[in-house]
């Protein structure tokens, strides 16, 4: 099972993440990303045993930047992702 996903409809963008949460807060990423766009929403979703969390952002079409380096984002994210 992936740790990340991107949904897309007409509107909006989401992406959705599944984080090692202690290798978060002792890292330097934060989330989330400022170049990425003013998001709509945005919330972490922590689990009970604070193992590992959810990030959840929206964004829409319109804010999300049109040349957007997924690459470079998933070389970013790879680190703390929860295998």
């Amino acid at each position: 099972m992936s740790s990340k996903y991107w949904f897309s409809n007409r509107y909006n963008i989401q992406l959705r993440i599944t984080l090692d949460w202690e290798k978060y807060q002792k890292g330097n990423l934060s989330l989330p990303i400022k170049e990425f766009g003013k998001t709509k929403s945005w919330r972490f979703e922590i689990a009970e045993d604070q193992d590992s969390a959810v990030f959840i952002a929206t964004w829409d079409h319109r804010m999300f930047p049109k040349n957007f380096d997924y690459n470079g984002f998933e070389s970013l994210i790879e680190p703390y992702l929860k295998t």
